[in-house]
């Protein structure tokens, strides 16, 4: 299980140790992350209320965020998982949401 409290700090960090990119702090609690060789899928929700579950697709190379979706439930812990070209997002009232790219 993933959890945090307070802002969390999301940074990449190249084979030698060395932080390559790192985006400011948020308070975006995260449920669950998957990480591709291009990308890293962070989905999550704000603790008071302050807006939609998201799910984030940060760049690995530079750690841009290169789209942002809302998601039409609360992110399952541990409940995404990524086959090809899609990514699947379990959500904790029992959908399953599925994401695909261009």
């Amino acid at each position: 299980m993933v959890f945090h409290v307070g802002p969390l700090n999301l940074a990449g960090k190249s084979r030698d140790g060395k932080t390559k990119w790192a985006l400011p702090p948020t308070e975006l609690n995260v449920d669950d992350f998957v990480v591709t060789p291009d990308a890293v899928y962070v989905a999550g929700h704000y603790e008071k209320g302050e807006g939609f579950p998201e799910l984030w697709v940060v760049s690995r190379e530079d750690g841009k965020i290169m789209a942002m979706h809302k998601l039409n439930g609360f992110p399952a812990y541990n409940g995404m998982s990524a086959a090809g070209k899609s990514l699947f997002v379990a959500t904790r009232e029992g959908k399953l949401l599925c994401f695909e790219s261009k």
